[in-house]
């Protein structure tokens, strides 16, 4: 099924954003606020679908979902660079995993989603080994700010999610893509009129536009992402194309392993191997019952 690849395609691009985050975060940034701002300003690049590809003007509905849909994107974005500033990758991956069960139970009660015995063994499966493959990477966790923090990330991305999938059912996909895509702008453009943090991000571009190329480079990743997450969902269920997602830590893991060799101060030695073998395992398993 086209959604699936679709489905693996998109974190294959986060798992490479999230390693650039990471270093963007502890050597440029310093401020999580300004992560989430500049993904939602790349993210009106997909406005410019206005003027190659079908849109229609659908209801007011329709259009005040969109934007909420994207405003929640921009919310979840935040609330993930505050985590990963604080307590970095690890933890911030394995408390997203959060996010499938979460998007599950909303699918099934607003959209009325229901998943074969072959998709939900393949769901647990999938779910499961994800959970245990970002805990892996943790030698001690403890319910902590970032707790609160990845729990309201998870919660605006779960309902970012229905709420698109909803979208998508009820008008083409570029439609739904461009109104999401607005919300997500709107957002930033609320983020950065934020009095202590967010007036800072204009000067602090201007003194830094040197690294612009790794701002643009990652950004487009992140765009790319998103598209093709909204893609899959807008062909597949969305509770599947979400825990399908949960790979992510698996192509973090290839990443980091191919490189750290060549870059040891921008990547972290992966431990556990075995395990995480078998882990991986269960993941094919589990996309190979869903499809």
């Amino acid at each position: 099924m086209e959604w699936i690849f679709l489905a693996l395609l998109a974190p294959f691009f986060w798992a490479i954003v999230v390693l650039l985050d990471d270093n963007l975060l502890r050597y440029i940034y310093k401020n999580p606020f300004f992560g989430a701002i500049i993904s939602g300003l790349f993210a009106s690049l997909p406005l410019f679908a206005l003027f190659f590809f079908p849109i229609t003007i659908p209801s007011i509905t329709i259009i005040s979902f969109s934007i909420a849909a994207g405003i929640l994107i921009i919310g979840s974005y935040t609330f993930y660079f505050h985590t990963l500033q604080e307590r970095g990758p690890s933890i911030t991956v394995a408390l997203w995993s959060m996010s499938p069960a979460l998007i599950a139970i909303l699918a099934l009660i607003f959209l009325g989603e229901k998943l074969s015995g072959l998709n939900w063994l393949g769901f647990l499966l999938i779910f499961s080994a994800s959970l245990i493959f970002s805990i892996t990477n943790i030698k001690k966790f403890t319910i902590h700010k970032s707790f609160w923090l990845m729990l309201g990330a998870t919660s605006c991305a779960a309902f970012a999610a229905v709420l698109s999938k909803y979208i998508y059912l009820q008008v083409n996909f570029w439609t739904g893509f461009v109104l999401v895509s607005l919300g997500m702008f709107i957002a930033a453009i609320i983020l950065m009129l934020y009095p202590s943090k967010g007036r800072k991000f204009i000067p602090y571009i201007k003194k830094n536009v040197h690294h612009a190329p790794i701002f643009v480079f990652s950004e487009l990743l992140n765009v790319a992402a998103i598209f093709v997450s909204h893609l899959a969902i807008s062909r597949g269920p969305v509770s599947l194309v979400k825990v399908i997602g949960g790979v992510q830590p698996v192509y973090i893991l290839l990443i980091s392993l191919v490189l750290f060799p060549f870059f040891p101060r921008y990547f972290r030695k992966s431990e556990k191997l075995p395990l995480k073998s078998l882990l991986l395992f269960m993941i094919l398993l589990g996309l190979w019952l869903m499809s």
